[in-house]
């Protein structure tokens, strides 16, 4: 059988099985599949930084390996969805969104089917910002439940079905397939219906139960209407600005992580316009000409744990908080006794 890995900040991508011919005769579908397995557990234990500590260790690894892997042999039939769903649920508990298993050219699922609502993330929650014209009653409105389930025992269930780095990924996750057929029936494993139920919290305060139906791909789509965005933010990956007129709150968009200057990033089959440790120097510098509050010593230690925070689980972690650092210190403005404690203990975290 024929495997293609492609690894990619700890990406892995298997190519579709299917039953194939061998030396010694046919290999079933199944078993192909199974073969696929063993090949992506090998690989994620050479390759990944720590896939044990989230089962206890090696042991509790194994365990749960071996588990998973006869309870897939035991089956009547084995299909390449299927095959993707347990993997993905048995390695969500590294909540390492970059470690994920998919197959090429894999068929799509069954009945692929969303709601008429698109959704955003918040600090407070997961909000609608897309809908229908029909629908324009639910602008804005906060998602509180799902087929009679709070929004947090939902993301809790979802936590355990999908690959996410933290809190705010899995929201990321859930809004773009809380809605979705497939998601839901693995949510709630009974849900067979037309429509399902969510419950919305208005402007006003007050909740909102409505039973949305399902659209698949198409032209439908096109009459989704967006919410306007808040022209005062940034939008293009790692552009910043001042949002306030006194200049003492800064904004930076982050789409994507990758700086220009991880070596061979080309290989990984990504690219970069930007050495992310540049800009967020040239960020620090004008804060500091604009007198912003964020940048006195009782704040720049915020400032370094969020860069170390935001790059975790990446070399280049290390490269743009020691650049950072050096900077404040270069600058003779800022009393490092107070950064440089956090930064041997963060450092020590990581």
């Amino acid at each position: 059988m024929r495997i293609i890995i492609t690894i990619a900040l700890f990406v892995a991508t298997l190519v579709s099985a299917q039953g194939v011919e061998a030396q010694n005769g046919y290999i079933s579908q199944q078993d192909s599949l199974l073969q696929d397995y063993d090949y992506f557990f090998s690989q994620l234990e050479q390759i990944h930084p720590d896939p044990y500590s989230a089962f206890d260790g090696k042991d509790g690894f194994d365990k749960a390996v071996k588990q998973l892997r006869n309870e897939l042999a035991n089956r009547d039939s084995l299909t390449l969805n299927e095959m993707q769903v347990e993997v993905t649920k048995l390695i969500s508990a590294l909540h390492d969104g970059h470690t994920y298993i998919g197959y090429d050219k894999a068929p799509k699922k069954v009945e692929d089917q969303w709601v008429p609502l698109k959704f955003k993330v918040i600090p407070k929650g997961i909000i609608v910002n897309g809908y229908t014209p029909e629908l324009e009653s639910l602008k804005g409105a906060m998602l509180c439940q799902v087929e009679g389930e709070p929004l947090e025992s939902v993301l809790d269930r979802l936590d355990k079905l999908v690959v996410s780095e933290n809190r705010y990924g899995l929201m990321g996750n859930a809004c773009r397939n809380i809605g979705n057929t497939n998601t839901l029936r693995q949510l709630f494993p009974t849900f067979n219906k037309e429509q399902v139920s969510m419950k919305f919290r208005m402007a006003n305060g007050k909740d909102t139960l409505v039973s949305l139906p399902f659209y698949p791909n198409g032209p439908f789509w096109e009459n989704i209407v967006w919410t306007s965005t808040d022209e005062r933010f940034p939008h293009k990956n790692f552009e910043y600005r001042f949002i306030d007129d006194s200049k003492q709150t800064m904004v930076m968009c982050i789409n994507s992580i990758v700086s220009a200057d991880i070596p061979n990033l080309e290989n990984y089959g990504l690219k970069s316009d930007v050495i992310v440790a540049d800009v967020f120097a040239k960020m620090l510098r004008e804060m500091k000409a604009a007198n912003s509050w964020w940048l006195d010593n009782d704040h720049v230690c915020c400032i370094v744990r969020t860069l170390w925070q935001a790059f975790h689980g990446y070399r280049l972690r290390h490269e743009l908080c020691h650049q950072s650092i050096g900077w404040l210190a270069e600058e003779e403005q800022y009393d490092l006794r107070t950064t440089q404690p956090v930064w041997r203990n963060i450092a020590e975290d990581g």
